[in-house]
């Protein structure tokens, strides 16, 4: 599959997403979870966090909240 090339102007003029809530204040103490990813997903995820002007951990708490839903569990990563 050939990969699809964007510019950087048309990245750069592209609103970003909005953040689908609010940035949360310092809640205390938070625990660091180290993941392995491909190179492929690593670079996915990279591209998703410019383009969206988010950091990729805000993409990756997102992503877990969404599987705490899936899993019936209230979405409480932040």
């Amino acid at each position: 599959m050939a990969k699809r090339s964007v510019s950087l102007a048309a990245v750069m003029a592209a609103k970003p997403a909005a953040d689908p809530e609010p940035a949360k204040a310092d809640s205390g103490p938070v625990r660091h979870v180290m993941v392995r990813l491909n190179p492929a997903a690593h670079d996915v995820l990279r591209k998703l966090a410019f383009v969206q002007r988010r950091p990729q951990s805000a993409l990756l708490v997102e992503a877990l909240n969404d599987l705490f839903t899936k899993h019936g569990e209230p979405p409480i990563a932040g």
